[in-house]
């Protein structure tokens, strides 16, 4: 349930997940754009999923509240090791969000305010280049530099451009083509994962609005299909991995493909379809 509702949780915000970043910076919409049109939405998700899983998994541990009781009493400042630096990073963190959010108004790109942040943070710390770079995942750096470098190519030999051409020219209603969209980044994002679809897809939904003429609330479809759409499988988004590292390493039991796949098929169906039912209220409504 922590994984589902990390990826669903995420896409209610510019920063939650990592595709929303992608799109918030190609789209130009800001962090609270993503609030006001992607929040109502997933918090009415999370209600049922909430509820889904209290019915289905979480009334068959009997030992579950005792647990969880257990788990309050500790003593949270006794795994603390510093408040000092606990209140430096708090005050970086409400500064950054406050950025976040002010960003439009102060003409700064979020990457700036999150770079800002880090780069404060860093100083802060007082440690050595060589003691922060450990900690950096340059595996993941260098493979969305990939990433980028063939959708800029796949735009420059004008493949972007034919498949959006091909889409509009199949469908020419806005309704028919946010399904296709939202359908479609789903399943490729549980396939492939959500970063690399959303990579390849921003400039397929760049030509549909600019030569096209298709409505730019296809961005938002496109969130929630990348978003919802990576919950399915394990390599659906960075955070179901990790969530089945911890099973892994608390259980001490092997958490597979097909494991992670038996949990998350149904909140994935029910997240996936309470998207599309509120993709065709909102078209119905005048909006997206």
């Amino acid at each position: 349930m922590g994984v589902i509702s990390a990826n669903v949780g995420g896409t209610a915000t510019l920063i939650g997940d990592p595709p929303n970043i992608l799109i918030g910076s190609a789209s130009g919409n800001g962090f609270l754009d993503f609030i006001i049109n992607l929040g109502p939405l997933v918090l009415v998700t999370l209600g049922i999923l909430l509820l889904y899983m209290d019915l289905t998994v979480f009334r068959k541990y009997s030992g579950l509240s005792r647990k969880l009781k257990k788990l309050s009493a500790v003593d949270a400042s006794k795994v603390i090791k510093s408040q000092k630096e606990l209140y430096k990073s708090l005050g970086i963190f409400v500064a950054v969000i406050i950025g976040f959010i002010l960003h439009e108004t102060l003409d700064y790109e979020t990457a700036s305010i999150a770079l800002t942040g880090a780069a404060i943070s860093m100083l802060l710390s007082q440690k050595s280049v060589g003691e922060l770079s450990r900690d950096i995942e340059w595996d993941t750096i260098f493979f969305f530099m990939g990433l980028f470098m063939v959708a800029s190519a796949l735009q420059e030999v004008g493949i972007t451009d034919l498949i959006s051409s091909s889409i509009a020219g199949l469908y020419n209603h806005p309704l028919t083509i946010f399904m296709v969209m939202l359908w479609l980044t789903a399943i490729m994002s549980a396939i492939i994962g959500a970063v690399p679809t959303v990579t390849v897809m921003i400039p397929i939904v760049k030509s549909l609005i600019a030569t096209h003429g298709f409505p730019a609330d296809i961005w938002w479809v496109l969130s929630i299909g990348a978003c919802f759409g990576g919950n399915a499988t394990l390599t659906g988004a960075a955070a179901n991995m990790v969530g089945a590292a911890l099973v892994e390493k608390h259980t001490r039991k092997k958490f597979g493909y097909l494991n992670y796949l038996k949990l998350s098929m149904i909140p994935t169906m029910i997240s996936l379809g309470l998207g599309t039912i509120y993709v065709l209220v909102q078209l119905s409504m005048g909006g997206m």
